[in-house]
């Protein structure tokens, strides 16, 4: 140490420049952003695995977060899949049961459909969170009883597809209207 004091020419002071460089880069340091915030969870439960025919399946979602990094979506929307063609039958929404947080950031989602609905087969029903796409599977077996109805399963993406089209029309309505008026306010 006292060889870099004693020399008054300034390479003492660079070689305790390039000393302290070379401990910097040696020891890790910490950065306040360097990890991306912890996803939510999805826990999906469906009343029964093996439902008799003619009863309600209860599909339950719980998401659990931590609300200073994640929104709890509104609803969970959950995909059904065929296991043997792996065909998409449609989706449907499972809107928020409870409206406040529960201690631990903590929302419950629960929805009720008809077995019949499904034709008899083995289904994979996919728990999305359409926020931060973090999903949840179950499966799920239906007992021959009929042939069943897509129709309930349909009606989600048709409802949307309806609303993107109405605004469509609205806007165009709009637009219009303000063609029309245009000439009478000059």
């Amino acid at each position: 140490m006292q060889y870099f004091l004693i020399q008054t020419d300034g390479r003492g002071l660079n070689w305790i420049c390039i000393l302290a460089g070379i401990l910097v880069l040696l020891f890790p340091c910490a950065v306040m952003a360097s990890t991306p915030p912890v996803q939510p969870s999805l826990v999906f439960n469906i009343s029964s695995q093996l439902p008799d025919p003619g009863t309600p399946l209860t599909l339950s979602v719980i998401w659990t977060g931590h609300a200073t990094y994640n929104t709890a979506p509104e609803q969970i929307i959950v995909e059904i899949f065929s296991i043997p063609d792996g065909t998409r039958l449609g989706a449907l929404p499972v809107p928020r049961v409870n409206a406040a947080v529960l201690p631990g950031d903590t929302y419950t989602y629960r929805t009720m459909i008809n077995n019949g609905t499904l034709p008899a087969g083995t289904y994979m029903l996919i728990a999305t969170d359409p926020l931060t796409d973090v999903i949840s599977r179950q499966t799920i077996t239906i007992a021959p009883h009929n042939d069943g109805t897509k129709d309930l399963l349909k009606q989600f993406e048709l409802e949307q597809q309806f609303y993107l089209i109405s605004g469509v029309f609205f806007f165009a309505l709009l637009c219009l209207l303000a063609i029309l008026i245009k000439p009478k306010i000059d």
